[in-house]
């Protein structure tokens, strides 16, 4: 799979938050933990912005499905 200049930035993001999925109590993937994206993009030099958030969701969304 090849990523685009432009989703360069997201996809780091998202890879360096696999360990911050929020769990249910009773098993699976609620989402990511969302108090640890800005300080994440910011350790890896990310600027924050809004389309980089919903990319991130977008992507969010495309593995919880993926997972179920």
């Amino acid at each position: 799979m090849e990523i685009g200049p432009d989703e360069v930035d997201v996809v780091t993001l998202f890879m360096a938050l696999t360990s911050q999925w929020r769990f249910h109590a009773m098993g699976g993937r609620l989402g990511l933990e969302y108090a640890a994206v800005r300080p994440t993009a910011d350790m890896l030099s990310i600027a924050m912005t809004t389309d980089l958030f919903l990319d991130l969701q977008l992507m969010e969304r495309a593995a919880l499905t993926a997972l179920a």
